[in-house]
C-alpha cells in the first residue's frame, strides 16, 4: 500500500484497481482510503444460486437422486464464493472415500488408470457442515 502513495503515470495512461471482498469490515483503513468508491453487491437470489450451481456442476457426475433444490434452499445467505468452495469440498468426498478403500492398492500401483469415482450425492455437500457443527458443539462443551 505504501507504494501507491505518489504513484504517477504518463499523461495518457490510467491505472484502474478493482478489488472484491466478502469481509468489507475486515479491510485495513489504508486500503479503504486508497479505494474511495465502493459498490455493494447483494448475495445471490435462489435463481442466481441455481445458475451458479449449474455452472459449477456442469461437468460433474451427479447421482440420480441428486437434489439441486435442496442445495439452493440450504445455501440461503451464501455468496458465490461460498458456493464454489462448497462444490470443491463436495467433489473431494468421493475421492477421499476411494482413497480410504483403495489406498493400499494405490501404494502398490495395482489400480487401473481409468478408475471411476462414484457420482456426487446431495449429502456430499453437507459433510463439511456436519463436521463444523460437531467441532463447534464440542468447543461449546469444553
Amino acid at each position: 500500500m505504501t507504494r501507491w502513495d505518489g504513484l504517477t503515470t504518463e499523461e495518457n495512461t490510467r491505472i484502474v484497481v478493482l478489488g472484491a471482498t466478502n469481509l468489507p469490515n475486515s479491510l485495513d483503513p489504508a486500503v479503504l482510503r486508497r479505494l474511495p468508491k465502493r459498490y455493494a453487491v447483494n448475495l445471490p437470489s435462489a435463481g442466481q444460486r441455481r445458475k451458479i450451481f449449474e455452472i459449477l456442476l456442469k461437468k460433474a457426475s451427479l447421482a440420480p437422486n441428486f437434489s439441486l433444490d435442496r442445495l439452493i434452499t440450504a445455501t440461503e445467505g451464501f455468496s458465490g464464493s461460498d458456493i464454489k468452495e462448497m462444490c470443491r469440498n463436495a467433489a473431494m468426498v468421493p475421492l477421499r472415500e476411494y482413497l480410504r478403500s483403495h489406498g493400499k492398492d494405490l501404494d502398490e500401483r495395482k489400480l487401473q488408470a481409468t478408475t471411476e469415482l462414484r457420482p456426487l450425492s446431495t449429502n456430499d455437500f453437507f459433510v463439511d457442515f456436519e463436521k463444523e457443527y460437531q467441532r463447534t458443539e464440542q468447543e461449546d462443551m469444553d
